[in-house]
């Protein structure tokens, strides 16, 4: 009895290192292959591609079209995914907005950009993406110190991925 004792430990604990290196051989009672044999798909061969501009429909609108100065407002981008699920980098590059009055650039989102944040678009669903105008001047590099917006008439400027997106002349608010 004492021998059939130690052949059934030896038995499990030889089934237990089968089962812990991954023998390509253990199998099921039933002969089916256990579920460390089936392969299974990588999360990566599942992720969408990155969404085309062609796909996506995009409005621009501001939190307030007339403005303090030094008040600074909320730039709101909506997008609607029209095609397949894809995936959108929101932020400098792929989305830029630039603050003009005349010739004159007076800020451009790019020039202190934080990290692009990477969002999926399903199929139909709608998101709003947020840049914040501070009411500030901005020059490359995001150098501190920069000038309070004058008051004047200022035209807002949405690029996605190169191409001008919202009204393509631009969303024109006022700073007094």
């Amino acid at each position: 009895m004492l021998l059939g004792v130690i052949a059934l430990i030896g038995a499990g604990v030889m089934a237990l290192i089968g089962a812990v290196r991954g023998d390509a051989d253990a199998r099921e009672p039933d002969g089916e292959p256990t579920a460390h044999d089936t392969p299974s798909p990588s999360p990566t061969d599942e992720l969408p591609g990155d969404c085309r501009a062609e796909d996506l429909e995009v409005d621009v609108s501001m939190a307030a079209t007339e403005l303090a100065v030094g008040a600074g407002s909320q730039v709101l981008i909506e997008l609607h995914n029209t095609a397949e699920p894809c995936l959108f980098e929101a932020g400098a590059p792929q989305v830029v907005a630039t603050i003009t009055s005349g010739d004159d650039t007076v800020w451009r989102s790019d020039h202190c950009a934080t990290d692009a944040t990477r969002l999926l678009l399903d199929t139909g669903v709608e998101h709003e993406a947020t840049i914040h105008w501070p009411g500030r001047r901005s020059q490359p590099g995001c150098p501190g110190g920069q000038s309070i917006a004058d008051s004047g008439t200022y035209r807002l400027l949405v690029d996605l991925a190169g191409a001008r997106v919202g009204q393509p002349e631009g969303l024109v608010f006022v700073v007094e």
